[in-house]
């Protein structure tokens, strides 16, 4: 094969593998707006043999916390932490976050609680399973006719994204 052979055939599986992703991000978002909740699905084939699972896990939750007003902050230390603190070195800020963060009223500090949105996450079997593992149940299914790389790719014509 030649360079430029070589050159379009991984330009051509570039592109493939960025639809496909874009795909996957469509189709998972679409299942977890069909599943409303958290929890697991097990995927089975045709056969009814188990394929793999998806399972939709709670968005993780962050605490970020600033200090608006370092004065107010300080004699907050100073009440808690003792007379010695005569300013917020990087371990005194670290202290008044961490009790911000615990959940401790700290003045001067504004704590903001995120939750993430929901993850969908697709778990295939492993090939030492019982039934030869996803792939081979998924290429079993594709050689049938069961299944259609053109059904999974459908790939619209006029889109260059």
């Amino acid at each position: 094969m030649s360079i430029q052979e070589l050159g379009r055939r991984l330009a051509v599986l570039d592109w493939m593998a960025r639809k496909i992703k874009g795909q996957q991000s469509t189709d998972k978002e679409a299942y977890q707006d069909e599943k409303v909740s958290r929890g697991t699905d097990y995927i089975v084939d045709d056969a009814g043999r188990e394929i793999g699972s998806l399972q939709v896990a709670r968005g993780r939750k962050s605490v970020s916390v600033a200090i608006d007003d370092e004065a107010a902050a300080l004699e907050w230390a100073v009440d808690n932490f003792g007379e010695t603190v005569i300013g917020l070195s990087s371990a005194g800020r670290s202290s008044v976050i961490e009790a911000a963060k615990r959940g401790t009223q700290v003045p001067g500090v504004t704590v903001t609680e995120t939750v993430g949105a929901p993850t969908v996450r697709w778990v295939p079997h492993k090939p030492d399973h019982e039934d030869g593992g996803a792939d081979a149940l998924v290429e079993s299914m594709l050689s049938r006719g069961i299944l259609s790389l053109d059904d999974a790719l459908a790939i619209e014509g006029g889109d260059r994204g």
